[in-house]
């Protein structure tokens, strides 16, 4: 028992105070580095794209030859291409607020926004909601030949946003893909504004609050790197025990250290948030508590094998001895044929749940079905 305890408590100490060490530096950088950094980031770095969309737009509205030429319909090719949203990154729109009806809209750049809305501020910038998504609306008003006003429109993309959600329709911060796990637009104030040119707050970033939102790269791969050494001193212990006290005693270790670590996953998921990678999504598949994804299916896989491994490696120089009494001996191969085949049934009823549970097509002779 001494000898026990000197190694766990002093032999392979380091190797548990690394792992440990891993784990809470993983969750520090999650929380309190990376995620707060994420929220300034983003916030200035939206902000300058912004303002660098509004500098163009203010030059452009400064060219009173090539808004004349845009009015007119008398630019070349290469102007035009110069003006598209694909170029500029941003929708630009002219009115004419010379018509006896309407501002008539002389020029647009883009079909991927709804043309043909006028708004009653004049040069200014605001934030606006529209069918897909929210914009900075940035307009002026300029005088051209003839003393004919026109209303220059510009909406600068800041998250594009859909009633329905696809594959080509995501809701996504423009030429951020991803920020939108990590931060949402907030019409109340916070210490995260993002602002016009001008000085003007436009609105606000705010950290999201879920926990489901998605951990940073470096601190999952510190939580990895924590569970690589956590499993090699559960290794490194279990083989130290079954040297002292035999197999069947080093096996138990194991065993139930596994399943201390695994039930701990199951009731507190948030340590590793595994919900974020789509192979642990239960909406894939789902059969019951313990195989509650394909990726906890996968893990209590290579746990079972784990401990398999473990005792196939060893089990081979183990002196097996027939009892004396030959009903113990009996009894003894009845539990095993009963564990043998109660285990063909469990892995039976899992391929077959397999199949009937998740929401994957098996139909391999249509290709365009499979994903």
């Amino acid at each position: 028992m001494k000898a026990l305890k000197k190694s766990l408590f002093r032999k392979n100490i380091y190797v548990l105070v690394a792992a440990i060490g891993m784990f809470i530096l993983g969750w520090l950088i999650n929380k309190y580095l990376v995620r707060t950094t994420s929220v300034i980031y983003y916030s200035r770095a939206i902000e300058d794209k912004i303002q660098d969309k509004e500098k163009d737009f203010e030059d452009l509205v400064k060219d009173t030859a090539l808004l004349q030429s845009i009015v007119d319909g008398t630019y070349s090719e290469k102007t035009l291409s110069g003006l598209l949203f694909e170029e500029k990154r941003y929708g630009l729109f002219v009115y004419d607020q010379d018509t006896s009806f309407d501002n008539q809209l002389r020029f647009w750049n883009t079909h991927l926004i709804k043309t043909g809305i006028l708004w009653e501020e004049r040069d200014t910038a605001a934030l606006l909601g529209l069918t897909s998504g929210k914009f900075v609306h940035v307009n002026r008003t300029v005088t051209l030949r003839g003393d004919k006003k026109y209303t220059v429109d510009a909406l600068i993309p800041v998250l594009t946003q859909y009633f329905v959600q696809n594959t080509n329709f995501i809701r996504q911060f423009a030429e951020y893909p991803g920020a939108e796990k990590l931060v949402d637009i907030s019409l109340q104030p916070t210490n995260y504004p993002v602002k016009s040119l001008k000085g003007q707050t436009l609105f606000y970033l705010a950290e999201i609050q879920v926990d489901g939102r998605q951990n940073n790269w470096w601190s999952f791969i510190f939580v990895l790197g924590g569970i690589f050494v956590l499993i090699v001193y559960v290794h490194q212990e279990a083989n130290y025990i079954y040297r002292l006290y035999g197999l069947w005693t080093g096996v138990s270790f194991m065993f139930i250290t596994i399943l201390v670590l695994r039930l701990g996953t199951y009731y507190y998921p948030g340590f590793l948030n595994l919900r974020q990678f789509e192979l642990f999504d239960p909406s894939i598949y789902s059969s019951s508590f313990l195989l509650s994804s394909l990726g906890d299916l996968l893990i209590n896989s290579l746990l079972c094998s784990w401990l398999m491994l473990f005792i196939n490696r060893r089990i081979s120089s183990y002196p097996f001895r027939p009892f004396k009494q030959k009903w113990k001996n009996w009894i003894s191969v009845i539990v095993l044929l009963t564990i043998m085949v109660s285990a063909s049934f469990v892995f039976a009823d899992i391929l077959q749940s397999l199949v009937s549970d998740a929401q994957i097509s098996f139909n391999v002779i249509n290709i365009e079905n499979l994903t």
